[in-house]
């Protein structure tokens, strides 16, 4: 092997080390007797082998639980899929002549909710803002065609806090001027939501980000939007990503899979009750954590793709 090589197998066999202690202790979580994720034999010892292809190492002949969104060996493989997947489509509306704005909306809840109760009024409410004429009037006119949505649960001295990402894309380039117009009337349609729904939703706390558009502004959005990749892989050592971060997700709150390796690597006993709920919730209940617009990707990029190789190689104007 190169060194390279080399590097790469020191770097997966260190996540490995990671990822097996903490699958462990989320199947203690689950039922008494749960198969352990990446542990588990599929069949015999004879099964099983080490493989090392394309930079990652893998063994093979392993049972695994394809649990996408509470396993932390099965998650950020397909957190990086979808992480690839954003950046692609963020290229990709960009050869066409498109922005794209990120998103940032959270709700102060009442005291008391669970997890699950916490989530469903998110996703109610998020619902009923995308039908809102207003609001629906307010992102035509800044040229919406699609959006990317992402769900972060965090967990603080408050309890769960759940808030939403959406990156919105676009068919043109707006202005400042228009970004904030559309703020100006989302966040008033989400504040009269939240006052219905029990909740309260201040103005001043959501965030709507105009998103560069070059190669570094996409991986950083990509990045943070699937950053339990490097909360499950790095722990206390992954970089800070809050790029475009609500304003609950600082200070002592922290994701479930920080909560994860501090229990895991340093007893830390009282993570384990949230951690438990959030296992139940996730793993029972019907809400997902990224949702991205598939086939208006698949246009995108065949749009782009042909742009790319005309003689001409410009964007279009305007996204059709």
């Amino acid at each position: 092997m190169t060194g390279d090589d080399n590097s790469a197998l020191a770097r997966h066999l260190h996540q490995l080390s990671r990822k097996l202690p903490m699958a462990r202790l989320l199947a203690t979580l689950r039922v008494a007797g749960a198969r352990v994720c990446g542990v588990s034999l599929k069949r015999g010892h004879n099964s099983v082998r080490l493989v090392f292809e394309h930079g990652r190492l893998t063994f093979r002949g392993l049972w695994m639980c394809e649990r996408r969104y509470t396993c932390p060996t099965c998650s950020p493989r397909w957190l990086r899929k979808q992480r690839d997947a954003i950046q692609m489509l963020l290229a990709d509306n960009d050869t066409l002549g498109g922005d794209s704005v990120m998103v940032s909306l959270s709700l102060a809840f009442p005291l008391g909710l669970t997890l699950s109760e916490r989530w469903g009024i998110l996703r109610d409410l998020n619902t009923k803002l995308g039908a809102s004429k207003r609001s629906r009037t307010a992102r035509a006119a800044a040229g919406k065609i699609g959006l990317v949505k992402v769900v972060h649960p965090i967990h603080g001295e408050h309890g769960w806090h759940v808030h939403l990402h959406l990156l919105y894309i676009l068919n043109r380039g707006i202005t400042g001027t228009e970004a904030d117009k559309l703020k100006q009337v989302e966040t008033a349609v989400w504040a009269d939501l939240a006052d219905k729904a029990g909740c309260a939703a201040e103005p001043g706390v959501q965030t709507y980000t105009r998103i560069g558009r070059t190669e570094g502004d996409f991986k950083r959005v990509a990045r943070y939007l699937t950053k339990g990749i490097q909360e499950i892989e790095l722990g206390r050592k992954a970089p800070n990503l809050d790029y475009y971060t609500c304003r609950l997700e600082r200070g002592k709150n922290r994701s479930p899979w920080q909560m994860l390796d501090d229990a895991t690597f340093h007893d830390d006993t009282d993570a384990l009750a949230p951690l438990r709920e959030w296992v139940e919730v996730m793993e029972s209940a019907t809400f997902q954590t990224v949702h991205l617009p598939r086939r208006l990707m698949t246009r995108l990029h065949e749009d782009a793709v042909a742009v790319r190789e005309s003689p001409a190689g410009t964007a279009k104007d305007e996204v059709a």
